[in-house]
């Protein structure tokens, strides 16, 4: 894994602990709708 792809997962991962922390639920993360992309 490169640093670029390394610091994207911890930023994803951040993120989610913080919701996570504020009482929100992660329901999926790195969802994907079909071939138009993803939504972290």
């Amino acid at each position: 894994m490169n640093a670029r792809s390394a610091l994207g997962k911890y930023g994803e991962s951040l993120a989610a602990r913080r919701l996570t922390e504020a009482g929100m639920t992660v329901l999926e993360r790195n969802w994907r709708c079909g071939r138009t992309g993803e939504i972290d």
